[in-house]
């Protein structure tokens, strides 16, 4: 159950037919009980169904129009240029937005990729949704462990990197999500072991450090019509220090 934020209307999918016909029944149940009055059946309908539909026409609107990702997308291929370094702070960023050279070259996988398909995405290399995707976290080698708990292992050899450590690898933009920031900001240490609340504290330090000394350039904030996470893209640039630049 733990993707049920993700997908969990899946395991809803085998109970759909018994839920269609108990509608059904109450459907015909509601009938019966009006009666031969056609005005009272049609508006219990009307009211029984309405809200469906326009639940239905809202997702489906929302599903046209752009989610805050693609904005963001959008965003950066109109304000950054093509292969600047983009720090992103979750292990899945969600936009639309490459790295060619990192599935064919310096990536921990790249090594293992056929050659078909390096030449097959080569072809994006000239995109303009090429840049060089820079991760949040370092992997520390000098940490050796015996522990059998794997989760315990990656918590504690990959470290979250500071500012400093962003501007000697000459990275000009971080892009944070608000619901990842919530996860450290907001989270109740005692709920935690040691080496996940040592985790918790250096993430939390970066938000704060980062919001203290740098204004957004942009915020893509979700709307009725708009959906997906609250999105903000910083530029870290030395000479850009000043608010909203």
């Amino acid at each position: 159950m733990g993707s049920w934020n993700k997908k969990g209307i899946d395991y809803l999918f085998p109970v759909f037919p018994a839920l269609i016909i108990l509608a059904g029944k109450f459907s015909v149940y509601i009938i019966n009980l009006l009666g031969a009055n056609r005005t009272k059946i049609i508006s219990a309908i009307t009211i029984i169904i309405l809200p469906s539909f326009l639940l239905l026409g809202h997702r489906n609107i929302t599903y046209i129009n752009k989610d805050t990702r693609e904005i963001a997308t959008d965003w950066v291929i109109n304000h950054v240029a093509k292969n600047e370094k983009i720090c992103y702070v979750t292990n899945h960023y969600d936009l639309g937005l490459y790295d060619i050279d990192r599935f064919i070259s310096y990536g921990a996988g790249a090594k293992n990729l056929p050659a078909a398909v390096k030449n097959e995405m080569e072809k994006f290399r000239t995109g303009v949704t090429n840049y060089r995707m820079i991760h949040a976290y370092y992997e520390d080698t000098t940490m050796t462990s015996n522990q059998k708990n794997i989760y315990k292992q990656i918590q504690e050899r990959y470290k979250q990197k500071s500012l400093q450590r962003l501007h000697d690898e000459n990275v000009h933009y971080i892009i944070t999500r608000d619901d990842h920031m919530a996860m450290y900001l907001e989270a109740d240490e005692t709920l935690y072991p040691a080496y996940i609340v040592n985790g918790i504290r250096s993430r939390r330090d970066f938000y704060r450090q980062l919001f203290a000394e740098y204004q957004p350039a942009v915020v893509i904030s979700p709307s009725f019509w708009e959906k997906g996470p609250e999105i903000s893209i910083f530029n870290i640039k030395r000479e850009s220090n000043a608010p909203g630049q």
